[in-house]
């Protein structure tokens, strides 16, 4: 933990080291024992858990949850009733479909995101008022040194299983092994749907301080 301090300011550690590591290992690192679950849904369960854990840290981590509450405080009015009446409505509506369990769990799932998303704003802002030179900075730089950790592994796996396709046809390498922690292609996309949007909410944040 000394360590963490020592890199981003206090009080911001325990988020930003959480999404550091999810943003590290997800793209090209099996976490889960082989068997347990597929890849896909193993990514599914570490991207809830950072939500729900971020959740716990706004409820139960003084300095995350001020941090919280000074993002939310800060929204308009408007924005902030417009937020809680879609909640609202979503936890209605879900009453009504075919498998209400999944309604809320949907439902709850985007209020989930909109935690973490204001979570994440108010501990750079934070972190900008932190006396540890370049307090923001340094969350930021620390997820972007993460993210890129992630893609270069996830870029060798992929140059490996190529290099396999070309030269030792062999091995019976297929462009599934490309990337194998997506099972199929079209799940990177999804990866980079949660990533990118929350990368460019801290790099705003951290310019707007």
């Amino acid at each position: 933990m000394k360590r963490w301090r020592g890199v981003v300011p206090e009080g911001a550690w325990p988020l930003a080291g959480a999404v550091s590591l999810v943003l590290a290992l997800t793209p090209g690192v099996r976490l889960l024992p082989d068997g347990f679950a597929s890849s896909y849904d193993e990514q599914r369960l570490i991207n809830a858990t950072l939500l729900v854990f971020a959740a716990l840290l706004a409820a139960w981590h003084p300095p995350t949850g001020e941090a919280w509450r000074g993002a939310w405080r800060s929204l308009p009015v408007a924005a902030r009733r417009g937020m809680g009446l879609l909640v609202a409505l979503g936890l209605v509506s879900s009453l009504g479909a075919d498998s209400p369990r999944h309604g809320v769990q949907e439902t709850l799932l985007f209020a989930l995101h909109g935690v973490l998303a204001l979570t994440v704003a108010g501990v750079l802002r934070q972190a900008g008022r932190s006396p540890l030179p370049g307090g923001a900075w340094r969350v930021v730089g620390l997820w972007l040194g993460s993210l890129t950790f992630g893609v270069a592994l996830a870029g060798t796996g992929f140059l490996a299983a190529a290099l396999a396709m070309i030269h030792a046809p062999e091995m019976g390498t297929t462009y599934q092994d490309l990337f194998p922690q997506f099972v199929n292609l079209r799940f990177l996309n999804q990866f980079q749907t949660w990533t990118l949007p929350l990368l460019g909410l801290g790099l705003g944040a951290a310019l707007a301080l």
